[in-house]
């Protein structure tokens, strides 16, 4: 909070008033932009900041702050300015959705790397999802939204007949499965029906060195022998 994020947060103790502009196209021949007033803003007493994941300018992930504001008496209103993500909730809700809900709460990792990982992820849910119903399975996803939070957390696979939570990685790296690790116990939290097993969902069998941690967190882990077969780990 420094610089300009500092001037926004401090505003009201400093006695300023704090208007807000938007880019609204550009002027007509020209690559300059046509800033729009839209009016007398204030931060939110209630939760006046978050944080997000958002790419800069090289494509590479960062933690990036969104103010909350709502409006000091009159100001534009568009309906393209709408806020979507309503207020944070008090408490933690949770519900089951269809896995082919195609989103993503975050990128896995920075740069072109990490959609490669993210696209090979989503086609590994795919395989497994049609494999686990061939076997008789109903298989869907969790939608979580924690409290104090204006973003929904999507897990990426539960099977509902076996009451198994995955996560899922496209690579088999062990910062990917520490991720994996964190993501499957960060979800259990919030689930209303707690998983009765908890397993990572990997491309290829990892280092026995992973899968003997994976075990001695009770974390199955469930890799993919192509074409389409899938083994679970059992330790000897």
């Amino acid at each position: 909070m420094t610089h300009g994020n500092r001037a926004i947060l401090t505003h009201k103790e400093d006695g300023r008033a704090l208007r807000l502009f938007v880019a609204d196209g550009f002027e007509p021949g020209s690559r300059t932009k046509i800033q729009r007033y839209v009016g007398e803003f204030e931060l939110d007493d209630g939760l006046s900041y978050t944080r997000a994941p958002s790419p800069d300018i090289h494509r590479n992930m960062r933690s990036v702050i969104v103010f909350r504001l709502r409006p000091v008496g009159n100001v534009l209103r568009r309906e393209v300015d709408k806020s979507t993500s309503g207020d944070a909730p008090q408490i933690a809700s949770a519900a089951l959705v269809e896995v082919e809900t195609q989103e993503t709460d975050t990128y896995e990792a920075a740069g072109s790397g990490g959609v490669t990982a993210e696209r090979r992820e989503s086609k590994l849910v795919q395989r497994y999802t049609e494999f686990l119903r061939a076997a008789g399975h109903e298989v869907r996803r969790w939608r979580i939204r924690p409290p104090g939070e204006l973003r929904d957390l999507l897990t990426d696979l539960y099977d509902t007949t076996e009451g198994e939570l995955y996560e899922a990685k496209g690579v088999t790296t062990r910062d990917a499965i520490r991720r994996a690790i964190g993501q499957l116990l960060d979800y259990r939290r919030h689930i209303p029906q707690q998983p009765t097993r908890l397993a990572v969902l990997l491309p290829a069998r990892p280092s026995q060195d992973l899968l003997s941690l994976l075990t001695e967190l009770h974390i199955s882990c469930v890799y993919e022998e192509p074409p389409g077969n899938f083994n679970r780990y059992k330790p000897s």
